[in-house]
């Protein structure tokens, strides 16, 4: 036991325990400690990271090798070679990467793998490689020039030549201008046969009228830029053109008779010219304005109901189109089946009427009104008669007299009949008034359902607007559930990680409370033990007494 306490004290047994000695008079506070711990700690991972480093290899000069005796030259075991003869490198070939630049005949040294793994290689490479000449594909005949449609044949050009190579697009754009005619490198070489290609390309697509004015050209590029400017012009006609064609843009209006997928051809035909002209403002969006306000004055119910759609500023003008065919023959289905539920098409009318007229016009071009009827029906009546009779006084026979007796009963039977033909008159007037009425109310009757039926129509085409921002607004509100959803997983998992932060948090503050209780427990015994140094060993004689007479 007392040996124990001997060594906790700093004597080993046998040894005579000494007063501890003081080192320095001020005391040692906590800041004291926690700089020499840091201090400890800094130098600690300096040491580290000095042992981690890597150490640059040293590049042995072969020079310097040369001068070394033999038998302090560490050689290999395995190694034995000796090069016979170093043949130096011909004009435009590539240097070997291990081939010495000291001399012919000269051996290299031993144990240094022929003494050139050390020599860096030479920076003087060539850059005059080979480059492969492109492919090119024969597609037939170039498209031929006609001077009414320079822009089309510039695009068809510019399709066949890109179709056979894209490098001879390139000449054409970049051109081709060597540094030295006569002495052409690899690339020149490769780019004067692509340029030879691309301008024969141009001859053969030109008349031979407009063949002179490039004849004496010689690269691709300066005669595709020269027919560009005889049938293009210069800037100043380029902006007479464009203002013609801007004129037309800003007066394009639907012609008569003219559908609404001809009118939208037509338009694209002339943003297309617009953009050649260099218009960039002409996009789909403008397109699809310009097309909106031509067909406004045409379709307003239906340009109406497709603009009230909730994604109509994202349509594209195609789409704007496509909706306007849509309603047409959404239209086209309503009426076919309001025909067939009828059993009947539905009958024009119009029409109708205007070969009733026609045809009433052809039998009896005069209007007869029933006084006029009756009493031309009279005057016919009494001409008659008075012919009848005039006819037959000359006559004077025995056998006339039956006749006379007969002249009552004609006239009682022709007052009958006028009877009748006054009442079948009153029934015809009757039967014309009653199908004037009813003409008139099949004609209102028509209009009240083509009334309906347009209603019916827009009611629909509400229907399908409504069933589609229905369905875009619980689309979007599906999407805000989902990234809610996803939000609060993520905040619940920011959660957990917080709280397991805090946790480790609390026992690190434990720890560090700790930590910090046993360096203050020990700053406490320093700063005593620093004040009473001379009643230490007092006290540890006095323990130490007793001990040793327990001892023996």
């Amino acid at each position: 036991m007392a040996e124990q306490e001997k060594v906790v004290n700093g004597s080993l047994p046998g040894e005579q325990s000494s007063p501890p000695s003081i080192v320095d008079s001020t005391p040692a506070t906590l800041d004291d400690l926690k700089k020499l711990e840091s201090s400890i700690v800094s130098q600690m991972k300096a040491m580290m990271m000095e042992l981690i480093a890597p150490k640059p290899t040293p590049i042995i000069d072969p020079k310097a090798s040369v001068d070394v005796p033999p038998q302090q030259v560490n050689t290999l075991p395995l190694v034995d070679f000796v090069a016979q003869s170093i043949k130096p490198p011909r004009e435009g070939e590539l240097e070997d990467v291990g081939t010495s630049s000291k001399g012919k005949d000269e051996p290299p040294v031993a144990g240094q793998l022929g003494g050139y793994h050390a020599v860096p290689p030479p920076s003087d490479y060539t850059i005059n490689v080979p480059i492969p000449m492109p492919h090119i594909l024969s597609h037939g005949s170039p498209p031929l020039l006609e001077s009414n449609s320079f822009e089309n044949w510039q695009f068809l050009m510019r399709s066949h030549v890109r179709s056979a190579s894209t490098e001879l697009w390139r000449i054409i754009e970049e051109g081709y201008s060597p540094r030295d005619p006569k002495n052409l490198t690899r690339r020149e070489v490769v780019d004067d046969q692509l340029n030879a290609t691309a301008i024969n390309m141009i001859h053969m697509a030109v008349t031979p009228k407009d063949r002179a004015h490039i004849f004496s050209l010689k690269t691709a590029k300066e005669a595709w830029n020269e027919l560009d400017k005889l049938f293009l012009g210069n800037e100043s006609i380029q902006n007479s053109r464009f203002d013609e064609v801007n004129n037309m843009a800003d007066n394009f209006v639907m012609i008569e008779g003219e559908s609404p997928e001809e009118m939208y051809r037509r338009l694209i035909a002339l943003a297309v010219q617009m953009q050649d002209l260099g218009a960039t403002f002409v996009d789909d969006h403008w397109i699809k304005r310009k097309f909106y306000n031509a067909l406004l004055p045409y379709e307003e119910v239906k340009l109406t109901a497709i603009r009230q759609n909730a994604s109509f500023r994202a349509m594209t003008s195609d789409g704007v189109l496509s909706e306007v065919i849509a309603l047409d023959i959404s239209k086209k289905n309503v009426e076919d089946l309001v025909a067939h539920a009828h059993n009947t098409r539905k009958p024009n009318l119009a029409l109708k009427m205007k070969e009733h007229e026609a045809s009433g016009s052809d039998e009896d071009p005069i209007e007869w009104g029933p006084d006029d009827l009756k009493a031309n029906y009279h005057e016919h009546m009494a001409l008659a008669a008075k012919s009848f009779w005039s006819g037959n006084k000359t006559r004077s026979s025995s056998l006339d007299a039956p006749t006379t007796n007969k002249i009552g009963d004609i006239k009682s039977r022709d007052e009958e009949l006028l009877t009748q033909l006054d009442a079948a008159q009153d029934r015809i007037e009757e039967k014309g008034r009653l199908e004037k009425e009813a003409e008139v109310e099949i004609i209102s009757l028509t209009q009240a359902h083509e009334e309906e039926l347009c209603m019916h129509m827009s009611l629909e085409a509400s229907a399908i607007i409504l069933e589609d921002s229905n369905n875009s607004i619980i689309s979007q509100l599906t999407k805000d559930r989902d990234h809610a959803l996803g939000w609060v997983d993520e905040l619940k998992m920011k959660k957990r990680y917080l709280e397991e932060s805090h946790e480790w948090l609390l026992e690190e503050v434990a720890t560090l409370t700790k930590n910090f209780k046993s360096l203050e427990s020990k700053f406490v015994l320093l700063s005593e033990m620093r004040r009473h140094p001379q009643e230490e060993p007092h006290k540890k004689k006095e323990d130490e007494g007793p001990n040793s007479c327990c001892d023996k």
